[in-house]
């Protein structure tokens, strides 16, 4: 069971000229993004870095400090950090245009702002523009919330114009954009949407189990220039990537997990310079996007909108982020009881029409089973029942050698 680290190992001493920038190299550099390296770049001069002297100078910061970055980001992204920074691959490999915005405004219902990006530039005058997925903040999570609500976030558009700002600064490279989870879907939203001048330098789009967008974005214009160009990474018991939708083409890949885990990008599959490849989504995945769509389209934009600000309200009662919530769940309980007798309400309403559209769709499914099931025949010999399935063609089949 082969990942990322184990490709570094492999072919992390080919240089990209030797073979050729590959979808496992995609999610080496938005794996790598999640590293906060925000501090030791200058905000405002900005400048460029090699990756492995950035890789140096933001573990000599980290020395005496616990390596964290929430409870979400595995620890071995630290490992990997260090092993693309020893790796010949990415050798000449420089990074700028480090990115972090989080901005919470209250008065504004889409007020909530989470954003990072990084951009890598290669020796072969062509860049990689990694979007970071969300983080540790429930300021971050509200924002994906609110994906559902709105036809725009801040995100989506403020990432559009990080993409115009570097590929004006940078007029002779080529770029891919790519992200993890969100951060995938901000690089399709930012190539969509930076602008015709500077779209036709996009070489590629990756969304690595990104979420989607509403059916109004697929049809837009800008999106169609780059579609093509889009592909869709997903593990084959994707969740996030299911959420909304997609018309990108798609590629679906192994995991050694189950379920929620695979969304964890340590757990797909490498074989040489690729992702393992999976027969299709599972059949359970399926099932759950069409429970959650269901669910969805049950609801107004009004109630949408409603049910994500008293959850985000009841998740900041008493806690500022996802690792807060995972250590101490007992706030959970504590926070929903603070809440006002029609705020819990909107939250059981809620459950409950989930619960509801969950159990219509799984009915629907074993219904349709029952009919495609033959009814069985009972059979009695020596005191025993046995039971067969009624097949009308082989018994057509047998009648006419009988006549023969």
């Amino acid at each position: 069971m082969e990942n990322m680290m184990d490709y570094l190992r492999w072919r992390g001493d080919l240089t990209f000229g030797q073979d050729p920038f590959n979808e496992v190299d995609n999610q080496l550099c938005s794996c790598f993004a999640y590293l906060e390296l925000e501090e030791i770049f200058d905000p405002v001069q900005g400048g460029e870095l090699a990756l492995s002297l950035a890789c140096k100078l933001y573990f000599d910061r980290l020395l005496g400090r616990e390596k964290h970055l929430g409870a979400l980001i595995p620890p071995v992204v630290f490992d990997l950090a260090e092993q693309m920074a020893s790796a010949p691959r990415f050798e000449k490999t420089r990074i700028t245009a480090v990115r972090e915005v989080v901005k919470d405004d209250q008065s504004a219902p889409d007020g909530q702002v989470q954003w990072s990006a990084m951009t890598y530039l290669f020796e072969d005058h062509t860049m990689y523009i990694a979007f970071r997925g969300t983080d540790d903040s429930l300021i971050g999570w509200k924002e994906d919330f609110n994906m559902a609500v709105f036809s725009t976030v801040p995100s989506q558009r403020e990432a559009a114009a990080y993409v115009r700002e570097v590929l004006l600064a940078y007029p002779d490279y080529q770029a891919r954009i790519g992200g993890h989870s969100k951060g995938g879907n901000l690089a399709v939203y930012s190539a969509a949407k930076c602008g015709q001048d500077v779209q036709d330098r996009i070489l590629a789009v990756y969304a690595n189990d990104a979420p989607g967008f509403p059916r109004s974005f697929l049809a837009d214009p800008d999106y169609q220039r780059i579609r093509k160009r889009v592909l869709l990474i997903l593990p084959d018991q994707s969740f996030v990537g299911l959420l909304l939708y997609h018309d990108a083409p798609r590629r679906v890949v192994k995991s050694c997990e189950k379920s929620i885990r695979q969304h964890d990008f340590f757990t797909w599959q490498v074989e040489r310079n690729r992702f393992e490849r999976a027969q299709g989504i599972s059949g359970e995945a399926l099932l759950l996007r069409k429970a959650v769509l269901a669910w969805m389209d049950d609801m107004t934009v009004e109630e949408r909108q409603a049910f994500i600000e008293t959850v985000y309200r009841m998740l900041t009662t008493e806690a500022c982020t996802v690792t807060e919530l995972v250590e101490n769940r007992a706030t959970l309980l504590r926070s929903y009881r603070k809440l006002e007798p029609e705020q819990r309400q909107v939250i059981r309403g809620m459950l409950k029409k989930l619960f509801s559209n969950g159990k219509e769709v799984y009915g629907e499914v074993l219904h349709g089973q029952k009919k495609e099931t033959p009814p069985p025949v009972r059979k009695r010999r020596s005191g025993q029942v046995f039971v067969t399935h009624f097949n009308g063609e082989s018994l057509k089949g047998k009648a006419k050698k009988k006549k023969s």
